[in-house]
């Protein structure tokens, strides 16, 4: 998949085109739909499939005091788009310049780049300034630039759309089986592992310490999970919370232990995939009963484990 940071380079070898336009958060089962119909399109027409997404989310320049908190990182959409098979994403950066722009102003600028075929947009899709770029309008634009529209209904799961907003909910109130039935897929976080203050492993449980910064989470507490890294899958354990008995900063990480200890994480991408929910987070009065209570929380991630992969 090629990697697209700005509308300046050349891209004649991407035409013609099928492309699709959105935010993308999550990439859940209703943006897979979106993005199979623009592969489809792509293979019948001989046309390159094309995601023009953001870097950001646009509410944290429209609305910063109220920001979206994401459902995956940068990296992750762009792992996830890979996945599905698109032939090119470009990542555009959301301004305040840039949200100025009308639908039309916008699409104009991108079909003289590559004037692509064919436009896919979800259900609820809306562009440009004020919102303004409703259906209505984005048909007009089609025939004056001679591209065809088309806009994909929403897929539903028990009579009900699935969405970003949705899976939120779901995700905060700690109800993995839906947010894994809308994803289409376990809720993960994939990103990059840094170093922590090593207070793990002198423990006797060594941890790879992963940011969540901006990411919408599931409630703070002890999770069973997996960890995949250069295509292999490790069982573990992991705190998603703030350490209260071991770190005083306050900022909620996820610290992941794997039960085969001699795997180094450390300057990795990994993908953490979350099983089952164990426990809520503790302040413990020593590190006595923290470890105490650890080993406890390895055997229960084993069994969540286990049945997990028998179903």
């Amino acid at each position: 998949m090629e990697i697209l940071f700005n509308l300046t380079k050349n891209v004649d070898h991407l035409k013609p085109a099928a492309l699709t336009i959105g935010n993308f958060d999550g990439l859940h089962l209703g943006h897979q739909a979106v993005i199979n119909r623009v592969k489809e399109l792509a293979q019948k027409e001989q046309e390159h499939s094309i995601v023009l997404t953001f870097l950001n989310h646009p509410s944290e320049v429209l609305n910063p005091d109220k920001a979206v908190s994401k459902l995956c990182t940068q990296k992750h959409k762009i792992k996830l788009l890979d996945e599905l098979g698109i032939d090119a994403v470009i990542l555009l950066r959301f301004t305040q310049e840039f949200s100025r722009q009308t639908a039309e102003e916008f699409l104009k600028k991108i079909y003289e780049r590559f004037p692509f075929k064919h436009l896919i947009l979800g259900h609820d899709a809306v562009m440009g300034k004020d919102r303004q770029g409703n259906p209505e309008q984005i048909k007009k634009l089609a025939q004056s630039l001679n591209f065809q529209v088309q806009y994909i209904s929403p897929y539903l799961i028990e009579g009900k759309p699935v969405s970003s907003s949705s899976i939120r909910e779901a995700l905060r109130t700690g109800n993995l089986q839906d947010v894994e039935k809308m994803l289409g897929r376990k809720y993960s976080i994939y990103s990059n592992v840094g170093t922590g203050k090593g207070k793990g492993r002198g423990l006797g449980f060594p941890t790879a310490n992963i940011d969540t910064d901006s990411l919408c989470l599931p409630p703070l507490g002890v999770y069973a999970v997996s960890a995949k890294v250069d295509g292999k899958t490790f069982p573990g354990v992991a705190n998603l919370g703030i350490a209260p008995t071991v770190r005083d900063d306050g900022k909620p990480i996820l610290e992941v232990h794997l039960f085969d200890r001699s795997i180094d994480l450390y300057g990795k991408d990994v993908e953490v995939n979350f099983h089952g929910y164990i426990r809520p987070e503790k302040k413990f009065s020593d590190l006595t009963h923290l470890k105490e209570r650890i080993g406890l929380d390895i055997e229960e991630a084993k069994f969540i484990l286990r049945n997990d992969n028998a179903n």
